[in-house]
């Protein structure tokens, strides 16, 4: 009897054990299936690329795989593939190691192999960074690489890592102010390093974003840093902005990226004489207004001799010719093998009836007791009992601002939309189409009555001057205005107060 309640004991044991592995399984989501992507190219975007030291093969990347291909062109073999996205591929000193970024432990991170593509192995485990444009140390022990923090400060920083151990060294911070909040604003700071060939110092690109609110674009500059230690000093280039520097193998010439007439190229200076030329233009666009999560240009590499800059724009590989400024298309032949997840997709259900605004603005008051104000770009007038309704039924409102007549009668509001702004008022019981009271589309803002009911005054600038100001602030030579109520000339009576 003992041993068959035992049996039945453990029975019921196995039994509950399977029903919560079941329902854990249960709970567990399925993998997405992944399904084979197969093709052949001849063209790629965005490739960054190394020569190898004896000068014979080219290594660049591929929609996420390296790739080695014959310096003169041809099939291009695959070195590293894989679920992981692979990137900017850079040869040691000696020839021997490859390093790249990868992120096959979740998150960007520097990775080596042999220059066969064979044992990968991490040399660090950033969590949730993002790195870009890794270089070897002149000696072959370290690399300096450019690493983002995108979801907290939001900067860029040059980073020292030892190869043996992983260990890391900040040799640059980000001296180029605060991250903006525009989605194809770059984090700030210092970008794609290059190691002097006699490793005494390092070239970059300081990074500064588009300010917020502002017309002026980013800017960018070349930069030069003691390795051991020392002040940035700024490399003084004739183009505006200058990025990404890269150094021929004796260090005598300096190509870097530029800007002209809204293209950018590639501009090569002799470093002894100061002498300049264009090497490319234009080539693909640089990414000083995008998030340059893979720099601000591809790498591009000399020839171990430094007759050559190879640089992939345009969907090919180029050999620039340094010293006779010829261009040579390199063709290649990639067979691409990919593994694709699809995109996971969660069915929202979206609201189909009224729409209820969340924020007021600019409310004010009648004399009466009624309320005015602004919310979705339209203005709205409500009494203590009833519902808001609107002022007028412009189909296309872009209405702001509403100011009350002595009587009650009347709302003055002003508008905003691409063409301009304007200054209106209106009847309040809607009985009336509204009337524009000012003619030329400019900035009007802050409109007040005079106490007879006369005249309304506001502020107002011109429209080219309001471009040129960050939102929601004041714009430059702002002056008061009086308007006739009932239309009229406009009189500046003077600054607006600030």
């Amino acid at each position: 009897m003992r041993h068959r309640r035992r049996s039945i004991a453990a029975t019921l044991v196995t039994l509950a054990s399977s029903l919560l592995a079941g329902s854990v399984a249960a709970q567990t989501p399925a993998a997405p299936p992944s399904r084979p992507v197969a093709f052949t190219t001849t063209e790629g975007t965005w490739v960054s690329l190394d020569v190898t030291r004896d000068g014979r093969a080219l290594v660049f990347e591929l929609l996420g795989d390296i790739y080695r291909v014959p310096v003169d062109g041809g099939r291009a073999q695959p070195l590293i593939t894989g679920r992981a996205f692979q990137s900017q591929p850079r040869l040691s000193p000696d020839g021997t190691q490859l390093v790249f970024i990868s992120d096959e432990t979740g998150s960007d991170n520097v990775w080596i192999a042999s220059t066969d593509g064979r044992n990968a192995r991490a040399v660090t485990r950033l969590p949730r960074v993002g790195m870009l444009s890794p270089a070897w140390a002149a000696d072959g022990r370290s690399i300096v690489v450019t690493v983002t923090e995108p979801h907290s400060t939001r900067i860029a920083e040059l980073w020292r890592y030892d190869v043996a151990s992983g260990q890391g060294t900040r040799l640059v911070p980000n001296n180029n102010g605060p991250a903006q909040p525009l989605v194809s604003a770059p984090p700030p700071g210092p970008y794609g390093a290059w190691p002097s060939p006699d490793g005494a110092s390092l070239w970059f690109t300081a990074v500064t974003p588009r300010p917020y609110g502002s017309r002026n674009g980013a800017t960018s500059a070349l930069m030069r840093v003691p390795v051991g230690g020392g002040a940035a000093e700024p490399v003084v280039v004739e183009g505006l902005p200058a990025m990404k520097p890269m150094l021929s193998p004796d260090g005598g010439t300096l190509v870097y990226g530029t800007v002209r007439e809204g293209k950018t190229g590639l501009r090569l200076r002799t470093l002894a004489t100061g002498a300049e030329r264009w090497l490319a233009y234009p080539i693909d666009r640089n990414q000083l207004e995008a998030r340059a999560s893979r720099d601000v240009l591809p790498n591009a590499a000399f020839s171990p001799d430094g007759r050559w800059l190879y640089a992939a724009y345009g969907g090919k590989i180029h050999r620039l010719g340094v010293h006779n400024g010829s261009d040579t298309v390199i063709p290649f032949t990639a067979d691409v093998a990919l593994e694709v997840t699809p995109t996971l997709h969660f069915p929202q259900r979206l609201a189909t009836g009224p729409v209820r605004t969340r924020r007021v603005q600019q409310q004010t008051t009648a004399p009466d007791g009624r309320v005015a104000f602004s919310s979705l770009g339209r203005i709205w007038i409500a009494d203590p009992t009833g519902a808001p309704r609107r002022l007028t039924a412009t189909t296309r409102a872009r209405e702001f601002m509403p100011a009350w007549s002595p009587d009650s009668r009347w709302l003055a509001f002003v508008t905003w939309d691409e063409n301009g702004g304007a200054l209106w008022k209106a009847r309040a019981d809607g009985r009336e189409a509204p009337v524009r009271l000012t003619t030329a589309p400019a900035w009007w803002a802050d409109p007040s009555w005079s106490p007879d009911g006369r005249t309304i005054i506001a502020n107002t600038a011109p429209l080219r001057a309001t471009l040129m100001a960050p939102p929601g602030a004041l714009p430059p030579n702002a002056q008061r205005a009086e308007v006739p109520a009932t239309g009229g000339p406009v009189r500046l009576t003077g600054p607006a107060p600030r």
